[in-house]
């Protein structure tokens, strides 16, 4: 079935081909496959990718808090 939306890769969204300097809003469908979604025609997103993102983020986050625990913070 077609859903009417294209795929589109890491380096074009919107159709617009994107280049040094410029910013585009995305949404990661699947990062395997390097395909992404912009940002207002998102139909879903890739768990494992985004999961990843965040468990980076809080061992990141928690590195930061168990140091201001150890200085008496």
């Amino acid at each position: 079935m077609r859903t009417g939306r294209r795929r589109i890769s890491l380096s074009e969204v919107g159709g617009v081909r994107l280049s040094a300097g410029m910013t585009a809003g995305y949404v990661v469908r699947d990062a395997k496959r390097q395909e992404v979604d912009a940002e207002g025609e998102a139909c879903g997103f890739d768990p494992d990718y985004y999961g990843a993102l965040l468990e980076k983020a809080w061992e990141e986050a928690a590195f930061v808090f168990g140091f201001i625990e150890e200085r008496g913070g």
